[in-house]
């Protein structure tokens, strides 16, 4: 069963959870409705202004299933789905552990937060400076505007790459793969010729190296 969190949860949607469990899974008179949206409304009552049950359950499964993953509805008990502040180190923690959170974290740098967001503007900055400086010289290709006065940015064409096997893309980022190296090991030593095959019996027949 899932117990959602009623405190960072949110509330239209946990009153319908509420209603939902309360009810044992049945919809009976006036089921709460705001977390509907304008179009969902329209066809969640039939000509005689009755609830349609069934379109009700499923516009609400369909509801706290995307609440989840978005962050709307947070789970009691869970790894993943749980409210953000409670991933962090708690208030009283912090205040009582500040400096040896951060010394153990090498935050130092990162510690005074005037001076930080003082040294990060300078930097932003600089960097405006230069991108302007280098579009005004026509040295920035790349940077254009288009007929509304808008910016739009082009990139160069990536260099076309074999990524249609996991083993191309491995090779590319420098890994090697293990068959590769059981394969260069079994040249030098042959210490596959040791293995025997467990469901042949009675039969003088050696396996290939690359069946094993």
């Amino acid at each position: 069963m899932l117990i959602f969190n009623e405190e960072s949860s949110d509330k239209s949607l946990m009153s319908a959870i509420e209603y939902f469990q309360k009810n044992d899974g049945q919809i009976k008179s006036q089921p709460p409705i705001d977390f509907f949206t304008n179009a969902e409304h329209e066809v969640l009552f039939d000509k005689n202004n009755k609830t349609r049950k069934p379109l009700y359950k499923i516009l609400l499964y369909m509801h706290i299933s995307v609440a989840i993953k978005s962050g709307e509805l947070n789970l009691n008990h869970s790894y993943r789905y749980k409210a953000i502040h409670e991933y962090l180190i708690d208030k009283e923690t912090w205040q009582k552990y500040r400096d040896e959170l951060i010394k153990s974290a090498q935050l130092e740098k990162l510690a005074d937060y005037k001076k930080l967001i003082e040294q990060l503007k300078q930097c932003m900055e600089e960097k405006y400076k230069a991108v302007n400086v280098r579009f005004s010289e026509g040295r920035n290709p790349y940077l254009a505007f288009n007929k509304k006065g808008r910016i739009y940015v082009t990139t160069p064409a990536l260099e076309e790459k074999e990524t249609k096997f996991i083993a191309a893309l491995l090779e590319q980022a420098g890994f090697v793969p293990a068959l590769q190296i059981l394969s260069e090991v079994d040249k030098v030593v042959q210490f596959t010729d040791f293995f025997k095959h467990h469901s042949v019996k009675h039969v003088k027949q050696q396996q290939s190296s690359a069946a094993y």
